[in-house]
């Protein structure tokens, strides 16, 4: 399967979204594709993982027993290689979020964190090595938990491949 649609309503399943989120994470935290992008118009430090049961403790062993934050979650991608370019838009709570994944950076990681504030940003998706997903949902608590929202998960290799190189022009970076 190359495509998945997932139109999240009140009276559908709530639970696709995190869950797929997880599943993404999770292999990025295993095998960290060399450029990732995150563009999302409004981004939170929302729970992404729940190691309440330890269960991500082999991912990394100094994390204890607790909801794992996307925030946390991107510094540990960059510091093991990732070239993460995150577009949002230059709104303080935005800005925030951005000083708690850069913080705890060495000034070579933070090489390799590039920040974008487009003012009319709109567009959302994640791309990553063999995936994206792209569609209506912001990465807040609103967009993972409560709002409707459609997305578009991709693995099709020339579709991933086009959205990264449109990202990389948007937003910056290489290819």
């Amino acid at each position: 399967m190359s495509q998945r649609q997932i139109l999240r309503t009140r009276s559908g399943s709530r639970q696709q979204i995190r869950a797929l989120l997880e599943s993404l994470f999770t292999a990025e935290l295993l095998s960290p594709s060399p450029r990732l992008f995150l563009v999302s118009p409004w981004i939170r430090d929302i729970e992404l993982l729940d190691n309440r049961s330890g269960g991500f403790r082999g991912l990394e062993p100094s994390w204890g027993r607790r909801q794992l934050r996307l925030g946390e979650v991107l510094t540990t991608l960059v510091q093991r290689g990732s070239h993460l370019t995150l577009a949002t838009r230059p709104e303080p709570e935005n800005k925030d979020f951005v000083r708690r994944v850069n913080a705890p950076l060495s000034e070579a990681d933070r090489a390799r964190f590039v920040v974008r504030y487009p003012e009319r940003l709109h567009a959302k998706g994640l791309v990553g090595r063999g995936y994206a997903i792209t569609g209506s949902m912001n990465f807040t608590n609103n967009g993972v938990e409560n709002l409707d929202e459609f997305l578009r998960y991709e693995t099709d290799p020339q579709r991933v491949a086009e959205l990264l190189t449109e990202f990389s022009a948007e937003y910056g970076g290489v290819a």
